[in-house]
């Protein structure tokens, strides 16, 4: 039996194969035998999905994504009839539309599918379409999966009889002409355009004759375009914001940037190259200045003399030329480095392997954990244990780091709830006091905070923090002080940043040490170290092989009394993402390591006092990775999801 699945993972399906026994069947088995009732396939473009038929009857043909290139499955559907064939290949274009485009596939048109089908090339002389000569097996005849994934070597597979869409050539200019937006142009300068070519892994230039504008459609919400002309004729238009993933090299005079499309990636990315130093600089002292009078919704002409100066440095060159800062014999070093300490990282911790994956004492309460519609939503590495906490909904999960460089389930926080015993679901929480405290918010109550004796397990105390200021974010006071027993902390609201000392009475709120933004600040984070602002981006080429948008979860360091601190970590989407501080510092900004996991990565971060090890909470799954298993991002590295198994400790293998 074929069926499409849904995934935890939002817009991502699976076709599922799976063993139907007859009558009686399924008894004669023993439980020692090793079946194959189940095979799953992630729906992409890579499994080149398409129908076909075999001796009178429908069938269905998909790459071997783990085999080699010619390698396919075949699933004979004896007895569908064309409507249901028609409706389960209409199902699998619709879960591909989902993936592809990363939305709902109710209001895709009969056209838009149509063009994610996959068409295969003409059969060889002497072969069967869609099969082996040696594939002869009717359904009627299987009893296995196996029989039913009649496993093949494809070099020509056929389609089925019925006519395939018509294809359109490639298209030497955009598919749909945009609008450019009337409004008021604040610059124009001369330039080439590229877009980049997946299948060259380049990026490909459309002409060297370009006008690149910037139009300011709004006026009053200080809305942006960037437009490019071809003989004055629009050939894009893309609203200006800090989503655009911007990108600048000085060293080429070239703007990056990636923008929603209708590829099969659901981005586009995209390259203005400068004929001059002084257009180049032009440009983009222009895109700064529009973004930053779109994020803060004030001109640039009312900034601060402070805050100009930021944004400034903010948008500062991202690749600024450090030949003698970042010598060759660098990468010599840290391949040396790697020999010397051998293989210590790339080994599967023992008590998180698939075959070591027994009954535990604590199995059972690890898989009431992952139990219910509930995913992760955060974690808290321990700062004086070897403790992590995860969250889940109302339940706190509590994991324990072991000698083998693993995590396993300890516990479980069950129902948070209130001193008035009213349940909540925190949205934010950190470690507080020494790790004997967890301070927790309540969504639907923004104006209090809530205090969790860990060791007792529940919420011992509610703090007013104020009647009229809402708290969006909390942080510890410094760097360390969630290692020592201090009360106080740092909150903000969206155009605040404030104290909280639980011991005073009445509302919690430090008076005194209270500063407010008139400007739209739209605080979304908050950290006690200020640094000369640099901002770390991924390469627009890199954002369009993870086929997704750019969504960044709070970066951190590494961090320790004793340790120097030499990387950043952050996740977005799928993937890990770490940076070498030391580079940064010297002004290299697009050197990163990246892995990619086959579930959405919801936070992560060093265990105190560590430089190696990555505690990662993943939606359904929480596990420890070494900073080595991290690669350097290629078209490989960020199409092949790691793939991870959960143990009945409920800590996770590679």
């Amino acid at each position: 039996m074929a069926t499409v699945r849904r995934t935890t993972v939002e817009f991502n399906y699976q076709l599922v194969v799976t063993r139907v026994y007859e009558e009686g069947e399924e008894a004669l088995l023993e439980e020692e035998d090793e079946t194959d009732d189940e095979r799953v396939f992630l729906i992409s473009s890579e499994l080149q999905f398409h129908s076909s038929s075999f001796d009178g009857q429908p069938t269905f043909i998909w790459r071997d994504t783990e085999g080699d290139e010619d390698e396919h499955y075949e699933f004979v559907a004896a007895g569908c009839d064309e409507p249901t064939r028609v409706f389960f290949e209409s199902s699998v274009l619709q879960a591909l539309y989902e993936r592809t485009y990363q939305k709902s596939a109710e209001k895709a048109k009969t056209a838009d599918l149509k063009k994610l089908m996959y068409i295969p090339p003409a059969p060889t002389p002497g072969s069967r379409p869609g099969a082996s000569p040696t594939n002869t097996r009717s359904a009627a005849a299987t009893r296995d999966v196996a029989d039913q994934l009649a496993r093949t070597s494809i070099s020509s597979p056929q389609p089925s009889s019925s006519p395939p869409p018509e294809v359109m050539p490639p298209p030497q200019q955009p598919v749909e002409t945009p609008t450019a937006p009337a409004g008021t142009c604040v610059i124009s300068l001369e330039a080439e355009l590229l877009e980049f070519d997946y299948e060259a892994d380049a990026f490909r230039s459309e002409g060297d004759h370009f006008d690149a504008q910037i139009i300011l459609a709004d006026h009053g919400n200080f809305n942006y375009f960037i437009v490019v002309l071809d003989e004055g004729s629009p050939w894009l238009a893309h609203e200006l914001t800090s989503q655009l993933n911007c990108k600048w090299s000085k060293k080429y005079t070239s703007f990056r940037w990636n923008y929603p499309s209708n590829s099969e990636f659901g981005l586009s990315a995209w390259c203005l190259r400068f004929k001059t130093d002084e257009a180049y600089e032009e440009f983009k002292d222009m895109v700064g200045r529009c973004l930053w009078e779109n994020n803060n919704g004030v001109s640039w002409e009312s900034a601060k003399k402070e805050d100009a100066a930021y944004a400034e440095q903010a948008y500062n060159d991202q690749d600024v030329e450090m030949a003698d800062a970042y010598p060759e014999s660098e990468d010599e070093e840290e391949a040396v480095e790697d020999a010397l300490q051998g293989d210590e990282s790339d080994g599967e911790p023992s008590n998180l392997r698939e075959e070591d994956s027994e009954e535990e004492s604590d199995s059972e309460e690890a898989k009431r954990f992952y139990e219910g519609r509930e995913v992760n939503t955060g974690l808290a590495s321990g700062y004086r244990g070897d403790r992590t906490f995860v969250m889940r909904g109302q339940r706190i999960g509590v994991f324990r780091h072991n000698e083998d460089g693993g995590v396993e389930h300890a516990g479980t926080i069950n129902k948070i709830q209130t001193p008035k015993g009213k349940a909540f679901t925190p949205s934010k929480f950190m470690l507080h006091q020494a790790d004997s405290a967890m301070v927790l918010n309540d969504p639907k109550n923004p104006h209090s905070l809530y205090r969790m004796d860990l060791e007792a397990g529940k919420v011992v105390e509610e703090w007013k923090v104020h009647d009229d200021i809402p708290v969006s974010q909390i942080a510890p006071d410094s760097k360390f002080a969630p290692t020592q027993p201090g009360q106080t902390l740092v909150g903000t609201s969206h155009n605040a940043i404030f104290r909280i000392d639980p011991r005073l009475s009445g509302n919690k709120l430090v008076d005194s040490e209270w500063k407010q933004y008139t400007t739209k600040a739209a605080f979304s984070a908050v950290t006690t170290t200020e640094e000369v602002p640099k901002r770390l981006q991924l390469k627009p080429e890199h954002v369009l092989y993870m086929r997704s948008e750019v969504s960044f979860t709070p970066a951190r360091f590494n961090i320790g009394p004793d340790l120097e601190e030499n990387s950043i970590i952050t996740s977005s989407g799928n993937y890990v993402i770490a940076w070498d501080f030391k580079k940064i510092k010297q002004g290299i900004l697009d050197k990163y390591e990246i892995k990619q996991y086959d579930d959405k990565v919801v936070q992560d971060e060093f265990r105190f006092a560590n430089d190696k090890d990555i505690v990662v909470a993943l939606q359904n799954n929480v596990l420890m990775v070494n900073k080595k298993k991290l690669k350097k991002p290629t078209r490989a590295s960020l199409a092949t999801p790691a793939r991870v198994t959960r143990s009945s400790r409920g800590g996770a293998a590679e």
